[in-house]
């Protein structure tokens, strides 16, 4: 029986916060405030303040840390976090389309799942509501907290049984939080990695590691 999709938004399908802010917003704050860029440094410093983003900490902590890690002047913290806030609006990755219709045709049940409140209404204004069975965050399953925990599988679970029934696979961008959820719940999982900045890491086994969605196998 063909799996059920559990597919992240954020990053995943359409570029998050994150991503704009890494592919937008720094490299504007860069180049107007000529700051020095070692990209080894700045790969390493990411990769840290995307592991802490799915912690306690909170995002103006985050990003005093990587600026700290940067070397760069603290109060340029505030023009970086205003352009994200003011400026962001979800963009549909290329490869998005393209892997929501091969599942369409073979006939494959998605589901959104991700942890970001916004993310119904980012799926319906780029048109993905109607390519999926639902689009489905925490904030509507009772008692789920977000990804990784496993209590976000059971509230799904109740109420879509399919789930269960014919087995789920997990596609997300986040070690931290797509694969840990993939890993608590017993799960397969692909990381889409398109910066390729997860290589060194243990996925586990059960992850499989693409720089692409249209690399993902459907079999």
């Amino acid at each position: 029986m063909p799996p059920v999709w559990l597919i992240d938004f954020d990053d995943t399908l359409a570029s998050g916060p994150v991503t704009w802010g890494y592919r937008r917003a720094l490299p504007k704050l860069i180049r107007t405030h000529r700051l020095p860029l070692d990209p080894e440094a700045l790969a390493g410093a990411l990769l840290v303040a995307q592991e802490q983003s799915n912690g306690p900490a909170d995002l103006a902590a985050i990003v005093d840390a990587f600026f700290d890690r940067m070397g760069w002047p603290a109060h340029l913290r505030d023009a970086l976090l205003r352009d994200v806030q003011d400026n962001y609006a979800p963009e549909l990755f290329d490869d998005a389309p393209g892997f929501l219709e091969r599942l369409r045709r073979a006939g494959q049940t998605a589901f959104i799942l991700s942890n970001n409140p916004r993310t119904p209404a980012h799926a319906a204004q780029l048109g993905l509501s109607e390519q999926v069975a639902a689009v489905i965050t925490p904030h509507m399953l009772p008692g789920a907290g977000p990804k990784p925990e496993r209590s976000l599988w059971d509230g799904l679970a109740q109420h879509f049984p399919q789930v269960v029934d014919e087995g789920a696979v997990v596609v997300g961008d986040d070690p931290w939080s797509d694969v840990a959820f993939a890993q608590a719940c017993a799960l397969p999982v692909w990381l889409v990695d398109r910066d390729d900045r997860f290589g060194g890491l243990d996925l586990g086994a059960e992850a499989r590691r693409v720089r692409s969605l249209a690399n993902i196998s459907l079999a």
